[in-house]
């Protein structure tokens, strides 16, 4: 009666083809695993993210936001309720915008960073440039926002190349790049709750913190996002990409799903006499299972040992039993609780 009810308000505001049944999610996530939805709709705009909201409410009806797919695990039972694949992607230069901009070294959502004093003035695109406010739909791709804000003369997140995902995303779980958050150039956010109110919230209201935002505590949906970015050195920062791409390129796998665990407590790494705190260098130099240890379709990166490959033909059990594995090994010999940094959907 729940399913019926929201498929009938729907159409009153869609076309019931855009409302797909039983739609396989693997084809949707990097780390290609995960079952079906029961419903499934491509929002394409933020407006229709806004008047989806209130028909979400009405009927009480389970939904979970799809961004780009990464970071995620989703069960290979699927997910109940209606998938929102969230492809929103648009941008603009705000031009005449002149809000004043907080102090982002200070407050409840500061980080260790200062934003633009990470390194050195020579080597930054954005040293001296005038800023430049911009507003980013939630569901752009930011592989592809890095290249288009450039092709548009403007720089400052560079440093966060290749790393998967939307705005909305990255705006969840505050990512990082280098030593500098995706917060540290967030002027506010619009968000929907699911009454289809429009919150709008300023950085201090935010409360970044090492993957962590204040979405993580409610059911708004994020529409998009205000940035201060610069009229900086493009060329500079083009090369800045390219390095890190390199670099990157060296150490991550592109069919995975991102970092799966957190890096250890400063505690445990000392009490362990380990020379670094990453669950990589842990799964790589001490445990030596980069690269050997398989379940399945999944299996241990040889380039990094907190990232989990999988070859297509991998179940969300073949990732979870990797996960656990080395969970249970971290805890046996060194008395370490690993924390995941990926998430997990649906049934499990």
């Amino acid at each position: 009666m729940i399913l019926d009810n929201f498929i009938a308000d729907f159409q009153t505001i869609f076309p019931i083809d855009r409302l797909k049944r039983d739609e396989l999610l693997k084809t949707h996530t990097t780390w290609r695993v995960g079952g079906k939805a029961d419903l499934f709709f491509e929002a394409r705009t933020v407006d229709e993210l806004v008047m989806l909201m209130p028909i979400v409410h009405k009927n009480r009806f389970p939904f979970f936001i799809l961004g780009g797919g990464s970071n995620i695990l989703i069960s290979d039972k699927g997910i109940r309720g209606l998938v929102v694949k969230n492809s929103c992607n648009t941008f603009e230069i705000l031009d005449g915008f002149n809000e004043e901009w907080e102090d982002h070294s200070t407050g409840e959502a500061k980080h260790t960073s200062v934003h633009y004093n990470f390194y050195d003035d020579d080597k930054n695109p954005s040293h001296g440039a005038e800023p430049v406010f911009v507003r980013v739909d939630s569901g752009y791709s930011m592989t592809h926002f890095i290249r288009d804000s450039q092709k548009s003369g403007l720089t400052g997140l560079e440093w966060f190349s290749r790393i998967p995902g939307t705005m909305g995303g990255w705006i969840y779980n505050n990512v990082h790049g280098h030593t500098l958050f995706i917060g540290d150039f967030v002027h506010c956010v619009r968000s929907v709750d699911r009454s289809g109110n429009i919150v709008v919230r300023k950085w201090h209201e935010l409360e970044f913190d090492y993957d962590y935002s204040t979405f993580h505590k409610n059911d708004e949906v994020i529409l998009d996002v205000t940035l201060r970015l610069f009229k900086g050195n493009v060329d500079l920062a083009q090369e800045v990409v390219r390095e890190v791409i390199i670099k990157k390129n060296l150490r991550q796998a592109a069919n995975s799903a991102g970092s799966v665990f957190h890096n250890i407590s400063a505690e445990d790494q000392i009490r362990n006499g380990f020379e670094s705190n990453s669950v990589g260098y842990i799964v790589d130099k001490v445990l030596g299972w980069n690269g050997t240890h398989r379940v399945g379709g999944a299996w241990i990166s040889e380039k990094n040992g907190n990232f989990i490959e999988t070859d297509g033909s991998a179940t969300a059990q073949d990732v979870i039993s990797v996960i656990d594995a080395i969970k249970k090994e971290c805890f046996e010999r060194f008395g370490i609780k690993l924390k995941e940094e990926i998430f997990r959907v649906g049934e499990f």
